[in-house]
């Protein structure tokens, strides 16, 4: 359903836990074009279209792999409070 979600994805990086994270929000799309672009990637699998508050160039640049955990809210300051109160190093990608 579309909405205001959040994305995060804590990794490593050079050994050290990092955790990005991105704004953004659910958008329908046509049923068409959705199917479409599942088949693109792997229709069997669940799919969901956000649009997020980043330039392309940026995500692909700081996202540290190819899928990612999420929730419907904007929890940014929470999980940017979580890092700092945990000493995990975090990116905010976006707005």
């Amino acid at each position: 359903a579309p909405g205001r979600v959040t994305l995060a994805r804590l990794a490593r990086v050079n050994g050290k836990y990092v955790m990005s994270i991105v704004p953004g929000e659910i958008i329908d799309l046509p049923e068409k074009k959705a199917e479409e672009l599942a088949k693109g990637v792997q229709e069997e699998w669940p799919h969901a279209y956000v649009q997020i508050e980043a330039s392309m160039d940026d995500f692909l640049r700081y996202y540290p792999c190819n899928h990612t955990h999420g929730v419907y809210g904007d929890y940014t300051e929470e999980l940017v409070h979580f890092c700092r109160l945990k000493n995990i190093e975090y990116r905010v990608i976006g707005k």
